[in-house]
């Protein structure tokens, strides 16, 4: 089995646990909760097979969906941020001529520290959006959804980079 699918799930596995068993439990103001599903999906390379990419985050999604009773927001939100993602990627992401630029991974090093914050801004900002306003799917409580997309947005873009500051290692 290759050496990255085994190292990509284990990363989903980590980052599944730490959503459904700490980060679901986090509710400040009431509303704002982190969703640190969207780093992995953001962390997928530039010459990723989007077949491969769209799969990888259905099959997260339907598997968050399971564990926190989100009857399917977590899926469509996931396949929708993976389906936007190499795009995403393209706009944010430095483009050399090399032969290497399909290999390209986006992380704080390799993308710098402003291209990435905004990189993961975005796809945080999409994904919370998205799945808040599926969960009020009203515009009754308007301004409690807007707390949460931005409180939601801005905890998990902090996560994230601290995330990334501990696990990555400065080339």
């Amino acid at each position: 089995m290759n050496r990255g699918i085994i190292n990509r799930f284990l990363g989903f596995c980590v980052v599944l646990l730490v959503q459904v068993l700490v980060l679901n439990n986090v509710h400040i103001l009431g509303v704002v909760t982190p969703l640190l599903l969207v780093y992995p999906i953001l962390c997928f390379h530039r010459g990723a097979n989007r077949i491969s990419l769209l799969l990888w985050s259905f099959a997260f999604g339907v598997i968050y969906d399971m564990f926190s009773d989100t009857w399917g927001m977590g899926t469509f939100t996931n396949t929708l941020l993976g389906l936007i993602q190499p795009g995403l990627l393209n706009l944010f992401s430095p483009h050399d001529d090399d032969d290497e630029e399909n290999e390209f991974e986006p992380d704080l090093y390799s993308m710098g520290i402003g291209h990435f914050l905004a990189y993961a801004f975005f796809g945080c900002l999409i994904y919370h959006a998205v799945f808040n306003l599926l969960n009020a799917f009203n515009i009754s409580s308007l301004v409690f959804t807007l707390i949460a997309i931005g409180g939601g947005t801005l905890l998990t873009l902090v996560i994230i980079f601290f995330t990334e500051l501990i696990i990555r290692k400065r080339r």
